[in-house]
């Protein structure tokens, strides 16, 4: 290992929620104590990547997307990304595969980072073109006056619910406090998608950009100046719990009725296709009271309000 400061999240990436002299408002989930840290070491470990990793992460992703990051977080919609640079797009699929690396590297000292750092160039294409046929890049914005946090895992994942996918979630990184760029399943369809992100006014990702198990959140300057520290840690809190029980629920409901549908001999695009239809119906049973619900469970909305 190299004697580096190692950032498991890239700065680059949290500068729009840096005050000051670049420095960051967190909350610690496991002392339920809020601080503040330069962005600088927040996020990073003395000697946890070897200098040769730290190099091939900067060259491939941070380098290109620090460059780029403006222009994509206000490019893009649920129809997907149209990127023809592509070290851009390469960057943007790496960024994905780095991040979920880099947690498991910090929380178990082991994972796959070094495994894909130390691939040849044309190697790390072929990933990058394997994601483009599974998965494809949107823009998510976040709740009006509802700054997105940023968790300590550097993802976070937004719970689809009634998605034609049997994982109901798509991964998503914030890029600025009001848009994130997220991974999601090729088979939800693009009707399908809107409804689901626009559904309470976009709360739901803003909801879950706290994450699920991180241990540190940061929190935007603008939410810390106007909601008082109890209501910001109540509901990191609650979201938290939340958004785990949600994924979990929806994973379990989307393979029960996977399930159900093969023991009627029927194939799994079948059930995920009436889950989705399902959710369809639902939603537009409920016009309007989701959005109102959870603005009310917003501290930065109720602030504002």
């Amino acid at each position: 290992m190299g004697n580096l400061n190692c950032h498991f999240v890239s700065r680059f990436l949290t500068t729009p929620w840096e005050f000051g002299e670049r420095q960051l408002h967190f909350y610690d989930v496991k002392t339920r104590m809020f601080g503040q840290r330069s962005s600088k070491n927040l996020f990073a470990v003395a000697g946890l990547n070897s200098d040769e990793i730290e190099a091939r992460i900067n060259r491939l992703v941070e380098t290109p997307l620090a460059r780029a990051i403006v222009d994509l977080a206000r490019s893009s919609g649920p129809d997907g990304y149209s990127i023809s640079d592509w070290s851009i797009y390469r960057a943007l699929a790496l960024l994905f595969h780095f991040q979920v690396a880099r947690a498991a590297v910090l929380s178990r000292g082991e994972g796959d980072l070094a495994t894909l750092c130390s691939w040849p160039d044309e190697q790390i294409d072929q990933l990058a073109w394997a994601s483009h046929q599974r998965y494809r890049f949107i823009t998510v914005r976040a709740h009006r006056g509802s700054p997105f946090f940023y968790p300590s895992k550097g993802y976070f994942v937004i719970p689809l619910a009634f998605a034609s996918a049997l994982m109901p979630g798509a991964i998503a990184i914030p890029l600025t406090e009001n848009w994130a760029v997220a991974s999601v399943p090729t088979e939800i369809d693009t009707e399908q998608l809107t409804q689901l992100l626009s559904y309470a006014g976009g709360g739901l990702a803003s909801n879950a950009s706290v994450g699920t198990n991180s241990e540190l959140v940061v929190i935007h300057p603008s939410v810390m100046a106007c909601t008082k520290e109890d209501e910001i840690r109540q509901h990191i809190e609650e979201m938290q719990a939340n958004n785990l029980t949600l994924l979990q629920e929806l994973v379990d409901f989307n393979r029960n009725a996977t399930l159900a549908f093969a023991e009627a001999g029927l194939p799994p695009s079948d059930a995920l296709a009436w889950v989705a239809e399902l959710g369809s119906s639902i939603r537009s049973a409920l016009p309007g009271a989701a959005e109102q619900a959870v603005a009310a469970d917003d501290p930065a909305a109720r602030k504002s309000g």
